[in-house]
């Protein structure tokens, strides 16, 4: 059944999958039904929106313990009904280190600082995966922290990107 899903959204160009209703999923098939959704989002590269019910507490739980530990003690009104969107981390690895270098191109073309040297970022590509473990909020953090660092006659460069934050310092 997968390929002819995989087939069908690939031919019409399929970039987001909205699951409604998880709260609806039986406890017994979660495993699986998030196995497949995890399927589809790494060989689609789909986004991939949960809602329901408790989407929140069903999606944690879900991902990480592949079954409901116990259903959320919070009475029924207060429960959340907004949808969750389960964000991966952009890959590096070999074969599909291309997002993360289109992700770093586009940042490098639009940084437009003081002595800034285009090609600055996807030189320390591996690096500035490793520091964020390839996630565009802790990558887009660490460039904007860097560009605010650097000043007029500083470029943003390795010493700034890669040195540990100090929250005392105005540095990354």
């Amino acid at each position: 059944m997968t390929e002819p899903v995989v087939h069908a959204m690939r031919e019409s160009r399929t970039s987001l999958i909205l699951i409604d209703g998880v709260d609806r999923i039986h406890d017994s098939g979660l495993a699986t039904a998030f196995d497949y959704f995890d399927c589809l989002q790494a060989r689609l590269r789909v986004s991939v929106i949960y809602s329901g019910r408790g989407a929140t507490d069903i999606v944690n739980e879900g991902l990480h313990n592949r079954r409901r530990t116990e259903r959320p003690r919070t009475s029924e009104q207060y429960r959340s009904s907004l949808p969750v969107m389960r964000i991966s981390p952009i890959p590096l690895q070999a074969g599909q280190e291309g997002g993360w270098r289109s992700v770093l191109q586009r940042y490098d073309d639009n940084l437009r600082l003081y002595n800034h040297k285009p090609g600055t970022l996807l030189d320390l590509e591996e690096e500035l995966h490793a520091r964020t473990g390839g996630y565009m909020d802790s990558l887009d953090q660490l460039i904007c922290q860097t560009a605010q660092a650097a000043d007029s006659s500083t470029p943003v460069n390795e010493d700034y990107l890669l040195k540990p934050s100090d929250p005392t310092s105005r540095r990354p």
